[in-house]
């Protein structure tokens, strides 16, 4: 299982140890393809839970919340549970806006007023 406090901010994104995936500080139309991929491939080699840390994201936008919505699908499909951990205070105001809140299975970040940027 992934935690928060174990991915310095330096860190490179992506498959983590114990099942989950670090996403990257950006997740934008330019880099979706890849980064939908790599946690597809994370997704696919966890075990019965995945969990994705978001807490390096710095910009958060729509883009973020549909590759969360196709990651929390491919993990129904497969029989797997999926958790969003460290979501920033940016990030989880789209998803409420969105009326995802009672669907998505995530995480607020612990400071309040994070300072992520939105598009």
């Amino acid at each position: 299982m992934i935690q928060a406090s174990s991915q310095s901010p330096s860190a490179s994104p992506g498959a983590a140890s114990g099942g989950g995936f670090v996403a990257p500080a950006r997740i934008g139309f330019d880099n979706f393809a890849a980064v939908r991929r790599d946690g597809e491939t994370a997704l696919q080699s966890a075990g019965t839970e995945f969990v994705v840390d978001l807490s390096d994201l710095q910009e958060t936008n729509s883009v973020t919340v549909a590759l969360l919505m196709a990651w929390f699908r491919l993990a129904h499909a497969e029989g797997k549970t999926v958790r969003f951990v460290g979501v920033p205070a940016g990030l989880m105001n789209i998803i409420e806006f969105s009326g995802l809140s009672n669907v998505l299975p995530v995480t607020a970040r612990a400071a309040a007023g994070d300072g992520v940027e939105q598009e």
